[in-house]
């Protein structure tokens, strides 16, 4: 009990008790001083666009998307990626579908 008894530690928490009762009481009825709080006009903005952090971000996923689609269009015209074009397809089936869809998402 970090060296202090029992008892101190009791008056101790019954004092920080009473005090913050009496502090947010008084908070909650009003000070003496100021009977009201008063807040700023709060103004909507009219037009909240993208910013250009996040359009960037957006057109670096897009060209990441299409550059993924041509690699897999690649594939699938050579003789040579055909087996790999096949196994990818295989263990994924719905991968292009997925793609697509992604592309449609993102490049609203």
């Amino acid at each position: 009990m970090n060296g202090r008894s029992k008892r101190t530690l009791l008056v101790s928490l019954s004092l920080f008790v009473a005090f913050s009762t009496l502090y947010n009481g008084w908070i909650l009825i009003g000070s003496p001083t100021q009977r009201e709080i008063r807040f700023g006009n709060i103004h909507v903005p009219q037009k909240a666009g993208q910013s250009k952090i996040i359009h960037d971000a957006y057109s670096m996923e897009l060209q990441r998307i299409r550059t993924f689609r041509k690699y897999m269009d690649s594939l699938y015209s050579s003789e040579t990626g055909r087996p790999t074009y096949d196994s990818i397809m295989e263990a994924r089936p719905g991968l292009l579908d997925s793609v697509k869809a992604l592309e449609k998402l993102v490049g609203k």
